[in-house]
């Protein structure tokens, strides 16, 4: 009876093995907020390798800061073999106030909210397809909301 089980067992400890091998997934790369003294990590709430893409629901962090304040933005180090931008969006207005090729880290100042008629803005990082190495096909955003005071 015990040698009839061998094989029976074997199979179910491989079946088991490879599915949950098969269930694990590689994170996406951080990125890293960095404002009025607070640091905020996020993983990509979209992200496409090879063609193949994964939306996430992921939670949107709240950066609060003043205008004028230094907004630093940290990207994986993946991400910054590529060109990256980060984009502050409002309603149907949008603009780029920070771009990164090969660099990993960039800054910019937030701006007045009393100059952009808002004091609320979605901050989007982006990654285009990198150019060099296994990076090639990757893109990517993650999220945030600044909220200016």
């Amino acid at each position: 009876m015990a040698a009839r089980l061998r094989p029976l067992l074997t199979a179910v400890v491989a079946l088991t093995g490879t599915a949950l091998l098969g269930g694990c997934q590689k994170p996406t790369p951080l990125v890293t907020v960095v404002a009025a003294g607070r640091t905020f990590h996020v993983e990509a709430s979209g992200w496409c390798v090879d063609g193949t893409c994964t939306q996430f629901g992921r939670e949107v962090p709240v950066v609060t800061v003043h205008g004028n304040d230094v907004v630093g933005v940290d990207v994986d180090r993946s991400v910054a073999r590529g060109t990256w931008a980060v984009s502050l969006e409002s309603g149907n207005q949008s603009g780029i106030f920070a771009t990164g090729k090969d660099s990993h880290y960039a800054t910019f100042l937030a701006p007045d909210p009393r100059q952009v008629g808002t004091s609320d803005l979605l901050m989007r990082v982006s990654v285009q397809k990198s150019e060099t190495g296994r990076d090639k096909d990757r893109v990517g955003q993650w999220f945030f909301r600044l909220k200016l005071t």
